[in-house]
């Protein structure tokens, strides 16, 4: 299995997840954690839909992050003695990197460095010096 399917996995979960919601198929639904925490068990399809995006999109907590760092450090350790050529590995091991980036500091002010413009004259991709 490549190292994508269990991404597009997850992207593809939200809409699932409605669809299942919405389908007349199911006349029971139960969101539960992997800690096996049950967040909803119940028949209303619209409590399940939130129940479930309530619990996918929420942060992890210290703990949870901590332990997702540690992971990738293993895995990045892993990757880098066994499989340094496979490049759809290193791909996945940067995007968690990025992802677990982005839930430590989403809620830090993101700094701004204004860009020094060219000065005018100049052509429209052209390099200048200084």
């Amino acid at each position: 299995m490549p190292p994508t399917a269990h991404e597009i996995t997850i992207r593809n979960l939200p809409n699932t997840v409605d669809q299942v919601a919405s389908s007349p198929l199911f006349d029971r639904y139960t969101v539960q954690t992997r800690e096996r925490v049950i967040l909803y068990d119940g028949t209303d399809g619209n409590a399940f839909r939130q129940a479930w995006r309530d619990g996918f999109y929420r942060p992890l907590s210290n703990d949870e992050q901590s332990f997702m760092e540690s992971e990738l450090a293993d895995l990045a350790d892993l990757h880098q003695r066994f499989t340094p050529d496979v490049t759809d590995a290193a791909g996945l091991i940067r995007r968690l990197r990025e992802g677990l980036m982005f839930d430590a500091f989403e809620d830090m002010p993101v700094e701004r460095h204004p860009q020094p413009r060219e000065p005018k004259g100049t052509p429209c991709g052209g390099q200048w010096t200084h």
